[in-house]
């Protein structure tokens, strides 16, 4: 766990970048040079990424496949990510590890000592909280971790299978950090948000019954309810099928290619969009 702390603009917006995966035949390359592409448009606009840059898997894994490593070699990959990336280095904020990075442990850390190092961006650890300190406004927090699960459903209807994939999402992160408007976790290869919940609900006072909605807004100790937070689950850039080749991840249904991005208007979140590449 990392805490970084940054000051943003007022009005900004923050790209949540994963799972880009470079170094694999079904990395989708085009997409990931769509996201920086995106991020570089627009003057206060910025970036994280949650892990799993490279693919780095080696020889001695039980994944490794001949046919889908087109860069075998995790340094080179790691080259590749910086190359990549450069053009987008100043707008960085945060670079989380991957799973696929942590199994190089023994030789070491490329998202800390090359990735991160040579972009220049905050290494925030497998997870970190990051605290946006917009002008003379409260910060915005938001938790992010690669994370560890991949979400599944067995309901009939799609509208069902969506909604159990999601209350999922909200029992894994919610108990994570129980002061941040945003928490997001990467490793599932599934692109979707889960937006704060408008519950309205009565109080009595002195002058009456009065009707109120959930909100944002801090309580004590800086406490933001469950259902006012965002959740996200940050997509990937990893194709399930190509022509020719097989891959670990063809069990999996398909999902959406892409990330997220965070839009703050005058210091608070309005929204999040899924950008599909």
């Amino acid at each position: 766990m990392e805490r970084i702390v940054k000051e943003i603009p007022l009005d900004c917006e923050i790209a949540l970048i994963s799972d880009t995966h470079i170094g694999s035949f079904k990395c989708h390359d085009s997409g990931i040079d769509e996201a920086i592409d995106f991020v570089a448009s627009k003057k206060n606009r910025y970036w994280t990424h949650l892990g799993d840059w490279i693919e780095a898997i080696t020889t001695d894994d039980k994944r490794y496949d001949v046919e889908t490593n087109e860069q075998p070699i995790p340094l080179l990959q790691a080259d590749e990510v910086v190359k990549k990336f450069k053009r987008i280095a100043k707008k960085g904020l945060a670079g989380l590890l991957g799973n696929h990075e942590r199994k190089q442990h023994r030789v070491g850390n490329f998202v800390r000592d090359k990735i991160c190092k040579e972009l220049s961006i905050p290494y925030g650890t497998y997870e970190c909280r990051l605290i946006l300190q917009p002008p003379k406004e409260n910060p915005l927090r938001f938790f992010l971790t690669h994370g560890t699960k991949v979400f599944r459903s067995y309901a009939q209807t799609e509208f069902q299978i969506h909604a159990n994939k999601q209350a999922a999402l909200k029992r894994y992160l919610k108990n994570k950090m129980a002061d941040c408007h945003l928490m997001a976790t990467a490793h599932a290869h599934w692109l979707t948000v889960l937006a704060p919940d408008k519950t309205l609900y009565l109080t009595d006072g002195i002058k009456g019954v009065k009707q109120n909605r959930l909100s944002q807004q801090p309580e004590g100790k800086g406490y933001i309810h469950p259902d006012s937070r965002y959740y996200c689950c940050t997509g990937s850039f990893y194709k399930l099928y190509v022509d020719g080749i097989s891959g670990y991840n063809e069990p999996y249904d398909p999902n959406d290619l892409g990330f997220l991005n965070v839009i703050i208007e005058g210091g608070k979140i309005v929204g999040v969009e899924e950008i599909i590449v």
